[in-house]
């Protein structure tokens, strides 16, 4: 990672990085036992035993004032004092069940052995018994993230984490299945949660999370000349406006979509959509500005090619009917598409995805 950020290589091999990583931590922990039991894989690095790997459940048995910084210590204390706001005199008891958690542990043991039948079978039935236990949704979210059943993890890890917010490991998972799905922004946000509420912390996946967020910042700067976060605001903004012209909202499409150029000038995939919801609007003369405008950023943008052709064909006058116009996720289609590209292209082009 080092070597990356030094030689200004992140805009072309984070997505190879953040798979090696991720190889990293899997492989480490696969077969090293609890120090404490001695019979379960361990998991999670223990402080208190001298930095060895203990298995989740003795984790979750043997934690106290000792651990410290330690970051499963810190997000059950944050999560109690969240649940106590507003609740006096009442203490917070973290809702744990051993037996689920080993029944969790076994069935994510069985998916690495191959066995990822069984192991999702078990998995679904304890969603079924206990959906109110964070550890069942993040156990399911880990099977059908290895499955590739990328949108049914999301919703799994989103569930977990609606049950307590301060699960890292859940956080780095959905990461990574938002890189999965070509979501850059909910990589990054993901990654950020990871940061946030693993502060201080010396984890692998952690140290993982800060590492990647610093790839992507030097990559966005380099490129766009933004900031991580100006960037990801830019993509909230352009996501309404995307979300507004399939609404036929247009005039709410255009403001929203030249918030973004004010700021982000060279964005082409605004500058094409103001000109798609000046068609649907008659205004012919600015659609054609903004559509050339797209094309002088990426004279290879294939929605504003089509759409000025079909802009040019209409008799004076007359409004764009419905239907006529190109109105897609582009680039993550055209990820999708090049599967005999260069890495180097496709990674570039991940941050160009949908907006």
């Amino acid at each position: 990672a080092d070597r990356i950020l030094e030689n200004g290589y992140c805009c072309h091999s984070y997505r190879f990085l953040i798979l090696w990583f991720y190889a990293r931590i899997e492989e480490n922990m696969k077969k090293t036992p609890c120090v404490i039991c001695k019979e379960k894989r361990g998991r999670r690095i223990c402080w208190i035993n001298n930095g060895l790997l203990i298995c989740s459940l003795c984790c979750a048995t043997s934690r106290n004032e000792k651990c410290g910084d330690c970051s499963f210590f810190v997000q059950a204390n944050k999560y109690g004092a969240e649940k106590n706001q507003g609740k006096s005199n009442r203490p917070f008891v973290a809702r744990l069940d051993s037996e689920v958690d080993e029944l969790v542990d076994k069935a994510l043991e069985l998916v690495e052995k191959g066995d990822i039948k069984t192991g999702a079978m078990i998995l679904d039935e304890l969603v079924r018994k206990h959906p109110d236990l964070f550890i069942v949704h993040y156990g399911q979210g880990v099977v059908l993230l290895k499955q590739e059943k990328y949108k049914e993890a999301l919703d799994s890890f989103e569930k977990c984490l609606e049950i307590f917010p301060y699960f890292t490991e859940a956080w780095f998972n959905k990461a990574m299945t938002h890189h999965h799905l070509l979501d850059f922004g909910g990589t990054a946000k993901s990654f950020q949660m990871v940061v946030k509420y693993g502060e201080g912390s010396d984890e692998e996946h952690v140290i993982t999370a800060g590492r990647m967020l610093e790839i992507y910042s030097a990559a966005i700067l380099k490129n766009s000349g933004l900031s991580l976060d100006s960037y990801l605001h830019y993509m909230d903004i352009f996501d309404q406006g995307f979300s507004c012209m399939n609404e036929k909202k247009y005039e709410q499409a255009i403001s929203l979509f030249t918030e973004v150029v004010n700021g982000y000038a060279d964005h082409c995939q605004s500058h094409g959509n103001i000109g798609l919801c000046y068609m649907f609007l008659g205004k012919n003369t600015e659609a054609l500005a903004a559509l050339e405008r797209a094309l002088e950023i990426d004279p290879d943008y294939e929605p504003a090619i089509q759409n000025k052709k079909v802009l040019l064909s209409l008799p004076a006058g007359e409004t764009l009917p419905e239907g006529e116009t190109i109105n897609i996720d582009y680039h993550r289609d055209r990820m999708m598409l090049q599967k005999t590209k260069s890495l180097k292209e496709r990674i570039s082009n991940l941050l160009k995805l949908r907006w």
